[in-house]
């Protein structure tokens, strides 16, 4: 797994800097094992595979000249663990240089287990994130919150009751485990500042800056965790203890009688 502070290739510097670094290998079509990824097939950071599908570049030496012809290139990456391919398209967007990932699974954070319902929300924020588009973004998290919260059977008809609810529910001890250990206040943040992405706040679209790729990148560790509390953890506990099961079967069970 990657470390925490390792930027991975569905960001643009670091995609660039490592397609500049391995910009000869690229231009003969040669795979290359690039950098870290998280793979929504596996549900974990994994290395990838990366080959240039589209013509190859020119030679350049330094980064800023290599940034400049890099638009359009067309790349394929190949997850070392599954084999689920992504893909990668540089191109020059209205802001400048943008790199656009596209996944063959429904991308962005889902993990092995999460419900399809939850899985396309986080679908369609990794696909907006990619674009650039920061603030459709935060508004499809939290569709993808809700949709956690009524998977987990909290069915009110909007967000903000589906919290007063849940809340209610670990002050009685009631709540489900992963609500009790977690708590609710990133929820309660995370909602508010998907309503400042959606709402007109008085015309006044310069508070859409807030919404970075920093901020993008909590929100993320936000879900990630709620994903895997919920969904992963006691899916892997379970697993584990089916293994030992076995193992304690096996070193228990009578041994065979020795024939004559």
């Amino acid at each position: 797994m990657a470390p925490d502070d390792v930027s991975r290739l569905d960001d643009l510097d670091t995609f660039l800097n490592l397609a500049h670094e391995h910009q000869l290998s690229l231009r003969k079509h040669e795979t290359q094992i690039f950098h870290w990824f998280y793979c929504s097939h596996c549900g974990a950071d994994q290395r990838l595979y990366v080959t240039l599908l589209s013509d190859g570049w020119s030679y350049c030496e330094s980064l800023s000249e290599f940034r400049t012809q890099i638009s359009p290139s067309f790349l394929s990456g190949v997850c070392l663990r599954c084999q689920n391919p992504y893909f990668f398209i540089f191109f020059n967007g209205p802001d400048g240089l943008e790199l656009v990932v596209l996944s063959t699974v429904l991308g962005g954070l889902t993990s092995p287990h999460t419900p399809s319902s939850v899985g396309f929300y986080l679908d369609q924020a990794n696909r907006s994130k990619n674009a650039g588009a920061h603030s459709a973004a935060m508004a499809m998290f939290r569709a993808a919150v809700e949709h956690i919260l009524f998977e987990q059977g909290y069915q009110d008809r909007m967000l903000g009751p589906k919290l007063k609810h849940l809340e209610a529910d670990i002050s009685s001890s009631t709540a489900p485990l992963w609500a009790q250990n977690l708590g609710t206040d990133e929820l309660h943040v995370l909602k508010e500042l998907a309503e400042v992405a959606i709402h007109p706040n008085d015309g006044d679209v310069t508070r859409q800056s807030a919404f970075d790729k920093s901020l993008l990148i909590s929100v993320e560790a936000v879900i990630s965790l709620l994903l895997y509390e919920i969904y992963e953890h006691p899916s892997r506990r379970k697993s584990h203890l089916h293994a030992l099961s076995n193992a304690l079967k096996t070193v228990t069970a009578s041994p065979p009688e020795a024939s004559d």
